[in-house]
């Protein structure tokens, strides 16, 4: 029997190979998956499939008239015989099965230069800055992603799922529907329990992950951060085999697959990339044959309408000319290396992803050929169902996922389905994608083809800044407004483009001062504010809830707190205390917090303004009694504390931005009435100026950071 791949072998993850998927009704019946090819006589095949199932109970699954004419069908071993003897039939035979071919930032995403370890790409310059990755959601690449796969999990936090659509055959044409009629593809509505996600196939949800995940300061970050990502379920969710959770072997389909790519046909004005991670064996049989040139057909005619097909090489060590779709010219086949640290030079010593490999070389389970057009890393920490991560590999599916990612960028910007000629838009974006790619070897910040096939494809790239300048989409905002009301009592206001809403919160007469609210990483509001007895009070508020927490003892806390959100997480909370001196709540994800000091006593007058660095330092600006600037940088290790300006030159509190590039600039008000800037450069250069007027501002300022440009 011919077999296929979906090719990612989570051999770090789960430790096992495994067949794919479709429907248990079929085998548990007896029943098996076959083709049956028609004659050019039969007629219709829509009609046949329709007489077949009437009056020889097939099962049909999908109906073919452009490469062939036939359907697809559960039948059992007699039905198939029966079948076979029918007039109008060519021919009939077992359908060939497929399986899988298997913030912190992935050493894939490190390695093809799309950003770089500590989220601050300014501070090296074969990063492409371009692409934002910053640890920030700020924008998303204007992209969609087809994931032809086992699906996406919608639910995970770190994916921006657009939309979910099932191919995969979990259910024949009903009785009272005419095959003619029957839908390739129905929208999937399947849910899975979280306690179910353990033992749920991860292949579809780790390679959106590779693709698009959210540059949000959690979990990982994809080669497109923020794609549109379509689950385009060409194979069953239930098949991964911990023996926990059940030993299954269900193999999935090409003709589902062929479901799957005409579907994104059809919504080719939507979509303009599609990543296949599997593999077929060219099959050998009438039958199989039939399909795997309507599979390259419908891939040639998806093309034609201007979606980018990236295709896994396969996990085989073997020449690719062996496998479907890797085979086929005119998708983009991509081969994999394994890449240990994400860094050039061969000098990693540990794989997160297996043993017997060698670093920046040709992986020793890639397969290799004339076909092939570009590698990328095999290896990558991904999300997994459940809103899970980890490390997900060996694979050329990731090799696939990762190419699809940066063809997603260059797509973003010249969609091929808008263009003339989109097939030729298409073929343009491979050749981009092949001609900044990295030919050199180990020494030149290449990698190392041991296959001898004379064939050395480039290196995936993109660092450069004048071809990989993505497209962004920025999401529309709500502004959420905290104050104390005259009663003392918080109140809120939520603003969008549909309206406002309002809401108090708390108890009147217990709330002094201003507040200074932050969002968390799963969109919880958290609002600190000064009770009047100088204890911090802490509400949490999402659309359905709030909780109330209040910290420290009485008359500890004097002033306005300034909040802060890191990287991982953890709010950080500052504010003067009744001692004049500076405080530092830390409020962790796992719910607990710490309290520390910073400084001396009697030094800090009015509030603090807090910004965090791209490397998750914590930076507090506030005035000192002698009107001097400081600043407090603080990390979970350490503080460092400096001091700016002269004497009894500020008046009123600060007000703190970060920038894209991690310059953090201060604005205040001067002794002269006259606005005063510094400007404190990632290198530890500082510079002050002053804007406008003497005498003119009255009060304290206030600063936002506006992103343009792309």
């Amino acid at each position: 029997m011919a077999v296929s791949r979906l090719v990612a072998v989570l051999a770090v993850f789960v430790g096992v190979v495994w067949a794919g998927t479709v429907a248990a009704t079929a085998a548990e019946s007896g029943e098996d998956r076959y083709v049956v090819v028609l004659k050019e006589s039969a007629g219709r095949a829509a009609v046949v499939a329709e007489r077949h199932a009437e009056q020889r109970g097939a099962k049909v699954r999908h109906v073919f008239d452009r490469a062939f004419d036939g359907y697809s069908a559960d039948l059992s071993p007699g039905e198939a015989k029966a079948i076979a003897r029918q007039p109008g039939v060519a021919a009939v035979g077992r359908e060939p099965e497929g399986e899988l071919a298997a913030q912190t930032l992935p050493t894939g995403v490190q390695r093809i230069y799309g950003a770089d370890v500590d989220c601050f790409p300014g501070d090296n310059a074969a990063v492409n800055s371009l692409i934002d990755i910053d640890c920030t959601d700020d924008a998303r690449v204007d992209v969609d992603v087809a994931v032809l796969d086992t699906g996406i999990d919608a639910a995970h936090t770190d994916l921006n799922v657009a939309g979910r659509i099932d191919c995969f055959g979990g259910d024949p044409i009903p009785e009272d529907a005419t095959p003619e009629a029957h839908a390739g593809c129905v929208d999937d509505v399947s849910t899975i329990p979280a306690s179910d996600w353990e033992c749920a196939e991860p292949h579809g949800t780790m390679m959106a992950g590779v693709i698009g995940a959210l540059d949000n300061g959690i979990g990982v970050v994809g080669v497109a951060p923020g794609a549109r990502l379509w689950s385009v379920r060409v194979a069953d969710t239930d098949v991964r085999v911990p023996t926990h959770c059940g030993e299954t072997d269900q193999p999935f389909y090409m003709s589902d697959v062929i479901a799957g790519v005409e579907w994104v046909t059809e919504h080719a004005d939507d979509i303009e990339v599609a990543n296949m991670s599997m593999l077929f064996d060219v099959p050998d049989t009438t039958p199989g044959q039939a399909l795997d040139q309507a599979l390259e057909q419908a891939i040639n005619t998806s093309i034609a309408a201007g979606v980018v097909y990236v295709v896994a090489a396969g996990n085989e060590s073997s020449p690719v000319t062996g496998y479907s779709p890797a085979q086929y010219t005119a998708p983009i086949t991509a081969s994999g290396i394994a890449d240990f640290d994400g860094q050039p030079g061969g000098n990693g010593t540990t794989f997160a992803c297996g043993t017997g490999q060698t670093d920046d070389n040709l992986a020793t389970i890639s397969n290799y050929g004339p076909t092939i057009d570009i590698t990328a890393p095999t290896c990558s920490a991904s999300t997994l169902p459940g809103n899970n991560y980890g490390p997900t590999g060996p694979g050329t599916s990731h090799s696939s996922a990762h190419t699809a990612g940066a063809a997603a960028i260059l797509a973003s910007k010249n969609n091929p389905h808008d263009q003339t000629n989109p097939s030729q838009a298409v073929e343009g974006i491979r050749q981009q994608l092949i001609d900044t790619g990295n030919t050199n070897t180990t020494p030149n910040n290449g990698w190392n083809d041991t296959s001898n096939d004379a064939h050395k494809e480039p290196l995936l790239d993109t660092s450069d800044q004048g071809i990989y300048k993505p497209t962004f989409a920025y999401a529309q905002d709500r502004r959420h407004t905290f104050y104390q009301e005259s009663n003392d009592q918080l109140h809120e206001y939520w603003v969008d483009s549909g309206g406002w809403s309002h809401s108090l919160l708390g108890n009147a007469g217990h709330m002094v001062g201003n507040p200074s609210a932050v969002v968390g990483p799963d969109g919880t509001r958290y609002v600190y504010y000064r009770e009047s007895t100088g204890r911090l009070h802490r509400y949490s508020v999402n659309d359905w809830s709030w909780d109330h927490q209040v910290y420290g003892d009485a008359n500890h806390m004097t002033g306005d707190p300034a909040a802060v959100v890191g990287h991982d997480g953890t709010r950080h909370v500052f504010y003067r205390g009744s001692n004049g001196q500076l405080n530092q709540y830390s409020f962790f994800p796992n719910g607990t917090s710490s309290h520390s000091q910073l400084g001396n006593a009697n030094h800090m007058v009015g509030n603090p303004s807090a910004v965090v660095g791209p490397d998750g330092t914590r930076y507090v600006y506030y005035r000192e009694s002698t009107g001097r600037l400081h600043r407090y940088s603080v990390n979970d290790w350490s503080w460092d504390h400096q001091v700016y300006g002269d004497a009894n030159h500020m008046t009123g509190d600060p007000a703190a931005t970060v920038g894209p590039d991690g310059t953090r600039t201060v604005f205040y008000r001067g002794s002269n009435g006259q606005l005063n800037q510094y400007r404190f450069s990632p290198n530890g250069n500082s510079v002050h100026s002053q804007l406008g007027y003497a005498n003119h501002m009255a009060g304290d300022p206030t600063v936002t950071t506006e992103l343009y440009g792309y």
